[in-house]
């Protein structure tokens, strides 16, 4: 009985001091799990986000990455993510600058304090065009372009001032027979040529058709001038407009400018547009009057009196038929034909005489022979050498005519 009282009390003493051991465990246990909270939670809020590629949130609330390294650095939001001052986002940015879906891929990695930023370059503005052409001076030989035309085998002579030294003249041609919509009046269309036209430049523009280009000629100095001049002949000047259906300008008008020190064009000024008119010939032929010969009649059996008719001419441009009022240029060769009919009699020749209507001259003049055509029962007679018989050379108008000489 003695020994089992004894031995109970020594059995309570070690349950009390294993329990107050286990509660001491547990308590330090406890306290350093929050330390270590505490910690971890230190670390994080003081995380300084590293230097990373621009960071972009898409619509679906995940982060992107664009842009060349370095060029922003993304500095810490107070809530612990790293914030994107350019894209006003704020993403997780890892070591090697992708973002990051969660806290756990904020990496702290050394770079330069918050708030200092990479300096943005100032973009440089282009600058503006200006009015530097002073003047454009147009002749055909010692006659101002406004007080004459330009002929075949000729050339006009353009002479331009800028207010400023270049080293770059251009001259544009506009088609003065195919206009804008007024206003303003007068504001032509670009002359349009395909890409292999020989022109000094031949420039894009929307306002010619596909695979086509703006005519414009230049002149390239080796130093900087206050004038260029460059001389155009006939056939550089009045072609094929592809912006007006193909037909040859009756008027063109030029534009001077100049590439400035910039390497800017310079803006299209009054004094330096210059207009010229493409010399034109018109051959008008005139029916020939009908000659009437009125025989006196015989006393006893009256006889019929005979008579001849011009009923056309024909005039032929470098060997091609023409329709009358149609025009000829200087330097081409013209010819005749003449249709005749005779009652009575016959017809042995024609005279044909060309005059020129402004002095009054005959210009041309010739005698032949007629035939007899069976198939259209009149006379015929052409001048010669056929069809090429004479050489425009002067311009004006031109009347000719055709005399039937019978037998």
């Amino acid at each position: 009985m003695g020994l089992t009282i004894v031995y109970i009390p020594i059995i309570n003493i070690n349950i009390i001091m294993f329990s107050k051991f286990v509660k001491t465990f547990f308590l330090l246990l406890l306290l350093l799990i929050l330390g270590l909270g505490i910690f971890t939670s230190k670390v994080n809020a003081e995380v300084v986000c590293g230097e990373a590629w621009r960071t972009e949130q898409y619509p679906d609330g995940t982060c992107g990455t664009y842009g060349q390294a370095g060029t922003m650095e993304p500095c810490l939001h107070p809530d612990g993510y790293c914030y994107d001052p350019m894209a006003s986002v704020k993403c997780h940015i890892t070591i090697n600058g992708d973002c990051g879906q969660g806290p756990g891929a904020l990496t702290p990695t050394p770079t330069r304090p918050p708030g200092e930023r990479t300096p943005t370059p100032t973009p440089t503005p282009t600058p503006p065009r200006q009015d530097i052409c002073r003047s454009l001076n147009c002749q055909v030989g010692p006659t101002l372009c406004k007080d004459t035309s330009l002929s075949e085998g000729q050339r006009v002579d353009l002479v331009s001032v800028s207010t400023q030294p270049v080293r770059e003249f251009r001259y544009a041609l506009y088609n003065m027979d195919n206009l804008y919509p007024a206003p303003p009046a007068d504001n032509p269309k670009p002359i349009c040529v395909p890409p292999d036209f020989p022109g000094d430049i031949n420039h894009p523009t929307d306002a010619c058709p596909p695979n086509t280009y703006h005519l414009v000629y230049r002149k390239i100095y080796s130093s900087h001038q206050l004038k260029g001049t460059i001389s155009l002949n006939y056939d550089q000047i009045f072609v094929p407009d592809q912006l007006n259906g193909g037909n040859i300008p009756s008027k063109v008008s030029f534009t001077a400018y100049m590439v400035d020190q910039n390497g800017q064009l310079s803006n299209p000024v009054e004094p330096c547009v210059k207009r010229l008119a493409r010399a034109i010939i018109t051959i008008t032929p005139t029916p020939t009057p009908t000659l009437t010969i009125t025989p006196t009649p015989p006393k006893k059996t009256p006889t019929p009196f005979p008579q001849v008719f011009c009923t056309r001419i024909d005039t032929y441009v470098d060997g091609i038929l023409i329709k009358p009022g149609s025009q000829i240029k200087v330097g081409q060769y013209v010819g005749f034909k003449a249709w005749g009919i005779a009652k009575n009699t016959i017809i042995t020749g024609m005279i044909f005489r060309l005059r020129h209507k402004e002095s009054g001259k005959i210009v041309f003049s010739q005698t032949v022979l007629a035939s007899y055509d069976r198939d259209a029962r009149m006379y015929v007679g052409n001048t010669t050498p056929f069809p090429k018989s004479y050489k425009i050379i002067t311009k004006g108008s031109y009347q000719i005519s055709a005399s039937m000489i019978k037998r």
